[in-house]
């Protein structure tokens, strides 16, 4: 008699960034601290750019996430913006929290200009409009810690990080935004990101019918 294998639920990781110079208050801090998913864990990431490379590793270790979405502030978001591709460059005059800036020149040498999300953008983006949350597709994730992580993973720059989804979310403040908006709509995230990797696992294409609004970098 043939056997039943039942499939695996995903592990998921969902990261956030604390307050940063000009962001005295960071909501995806908040995301992350109060995120209570069977299946998900979360962990804040430094706004310290020596420190992304080694914390994203000992994620990777610990959790070996089959799925990776990064969330970070944009105080100019009005929804969920899904990031489409990470730049391998940063700005050279946005200090982080330990008061360096990132430089010039690339993120990692001899490695592409850009890197696209592996996450189902699409379907995210049609099923948390019709939850009732704004959000659009976006092509340009900043050049500050946000696409410099998202690069890093993205990028495979990380080689324990082996997740088959990666990629990033913008969020706006709690003034555009309301908690309770914020959470379950990252819950409609989730859902979409672990049913999508159960049926398939592969990237799925953006939709050209959402939006691809050009965010001030200053903001990432």
């Amino acid at each position: 008699m043939a056997t039943m294998t039942l499939a695996r639920r995903p592990k998921v990781l969902i990261t956030g960034f604390p307050a940063f110079p000009g962001a005295p208050v960071n909501t995806t801090e908040w995301l992350v601290s109060t995120l209570n998913h069977e299946d998900v864990e979360t962990a804040v990431i430094p706004c310290v750019y020596a420190e992304v490379g080694s914390v994203l590793e000992g994620l990777g270790r610990k959790f070996d996430p089959d799925i990776v979405i990064h969330f970070g502030l944009s105080r100019q978001a009005e929804g969920f913006v899904l990031e489409a591709r990470a730049r391998n460059a940063c700005r050279a005059d946005l200090l982080d929290n330990s008061g360096l800036s990132f430089g010039t020149g690339p993120i990692s040498a001899f490695s592409p200009e850009f890197v696209p999300a592996s996450l189902p953008n699409a379907e995210i983006c049609l099923q948390l409009k019709k939850a009732g949350y704004p959000a659009d597709i976006s092509d340009d994730a900043g050049g500050y810690l946000c696409n410099f992580a998202f690069y890093h993973s993205a990028g495979r720059l990380i080689p324990v990080l082996r997740s088959k989804m990666i990629g990033f979310v913008h969020v706006p403040p709690f003034t555009r935004m309301p908690k309770i908006d914020l959470l379950n709509g990252t819950g409609v995230i989730i859902k979409v990101c672990c049913d999508v990797w159960g049926e398939t696992g592969l990237q799925q294409p953006c939709d050209p019918s959402c939006e691809s609004p050009h965010l001030d970098p200053l903001l990432r």
